[in-house]
């Protein structure tokens, strides 16, 4: 399984497209005389495969409305899902993985020496999955965000930090039930929220806590969050904009701001709470060693990560190898600039800090940032068939991550994809430019 890696097909997603990446790895990345043979019906174990993968697609589909917008479902038998988001309670932690794991036995039944190669990858990347899931699932904490996490709130996780994007740059209004929906959601995000903080409460009664650095940041998110309200709150006036650009009557900001005050601040009242809570417990430890379990929960990560059988000493050993290799290959490079004394990494350091070679930390120097990115993104697109049989139709589109969340997660240089809800939407991918001066 060494030549495959399903791990990373999943890993930019987050959760409200991993399983369905997951579902669509087993079509997409073959060949394309494969491809086209896959459009006949199969017959015997292969139209058994083909069956269960399509079950698995559509219950993911039912565990995460969010994906079901994002991928334009959420219509027809399926147009209540508009107005939903996906459990976050404590049953519901593993989400897929719950469900690939109960589908070990049918997977196991298809005979692989039945299909045809493109077939017999597909089968084992789903029982690659299959693996990792039933793995995930032994954890007593955290949960699968995409991957495993070890914490179920952090600045990177929770609806506190998902939801309003989402809402804003995914949720569609084109009709007054589209609002509605959207106003349903912004309810469902409380009750998500109230769902992670009873799971991280839980978390922090077995000695599962965060590092302070992490809660820091997430309080500094959760606190920008809760210090807005009413009509100028950022999901109101977004929903209230939304409307209006749509023609669609009704009185949707302050419809919206009752709930950001109500309760969606009760929430996060509850959530500051929680970190507060947190912190007097909490150390600068980064590493999952200090947690129950935690040798056991990195070598897991490890494998999801990297689809390998390797253990973390010899994974460590690589890295080593690696760094050394990329050291023999940056010293004449940096000598050529002029960098002669010193550590490699101090070098690196200064050269990312010469003046010439930095935007500007300002709103100026952001748009050229994201205009630089996007300019290079798409004179790259005219290459993708060099190296892939089906590069994407639709065009990547690089924005900034909303300032409020930015301002926390300056320091952890991150994005978002957001799937297209059709061929003419484009995809999305959220930057972090808070500080665009760290981004020579």
């Amino acid at each position: 399984m060494s030549s495959i890696n399903p791990a990373a097909t999943i890993r930019p997603s987050r959760r409200q497209m991993v399983g369905a990446l997951m579902a669509g790895s087993v079509i997409a990345g073959v060949p394309g005389a494969a491809r086209a043979a896959m459009q006949t019906p199969p017959t015997g174990p292969a139209a058994t495969a083909r069956a269960l993968y399509d079950r698995l697609f559509e219950r993911l589909i039912d565990l995460s409305p969010e994906s079901a917008t994002s991928l334009g479902l959420d219509v027809g038998a399926r147009a209540h899902q508009r107005g939903e988001l996906g459990s976050s309670a404590a049953a519901d932690r593993f989400g897929f993985a719950d469900v690939l794991a109960g589908v070990e036995g049918e997977a196991a039944a298809i005979d692989a020496g039945a299909l045809n190669p493109a077939e017999r990858t597909q089968l084992e990347v789903l029982r690659w999955f299959i693996e990792r899931s039933k793995e995930i699932r032994r954890t007593p904490y955290g949960g699968f965000d995409g991957y495993p996490i070890p914490f179920t709130l952090t600045q990177l996780t929770g609806s506190y930090q998902s939801v309003p994007d989402f809402l804003d740059s995914t949720h569609p209004i084109q009709t007054s039930s589209d609002a509605e929906a959207a106003l349903s959601r912004m309810h469902a995000m409380a009750r998500e929220i109230t769902h992670e903080v009873e799971r991280a409460r839980g978390e922090m009664a077995m000695g599962v806590i965060p590092p302070n650095f992490i809660i820091n940041k997430a309080m500094v998110l959760t606190r920008n969050l809760r210090a807005q309200s009413g009509v100028t709150s950022g999901m109101a006036a977004s929903l209230a904009r939304r409307t209006a650009a749509a023609n669609i009557a009704g009185d949707w900001g302050n419809r919206a701001a009752a709930i950001v005050d109500g309760p969606i601040a009760a929430a996060l009242d509850a959530q500051i709470a929680l970190f507060n809570d947190m912190l007097p417990h909490a150390t600068d430890a980064a590493g999952v060693s200090r947690l129950p379990g935690g040798a056991d929960f990195y070598a897991m990560c490890l494998r999801q990560h990297t689809s390998t059988a390797l253990t973390p000493e010899q994974a460590h050993q690589r890295g080593l190898e690696e760094v050394a290799d990329y050291q023999s290959r940056i010293e004449p490079l940096l000598q050529a600039q002029g960098l002669t004394d010193g550590p490699v990494g101090a070098r690196l350091t200064a050269l990312g800090q010469r003046p010439e070679l930095l935007w500007s930390n300002d709103d100026a120097g952001r748009a050229q940032l994201l205009a630089y990115a996007n300019e290079r993104n798409d004179a790259i697109r005219p290459m993708m068939s060099r190296i892939f049989n089906n590069p994407p139709e639709t065009r990547l589109e690089i924005r900034r991550v909303p300032p409020a969340i930015d301002r926390a997660a300056d320091s952890c240089p991150a994005g978002r994809a957001t799937p297209p809800r059709s061929h003419v939407h484009p995809n999305v991918h959220r930057a972090t430019l808070e500080r665009s001066s760290a981004m020579p």
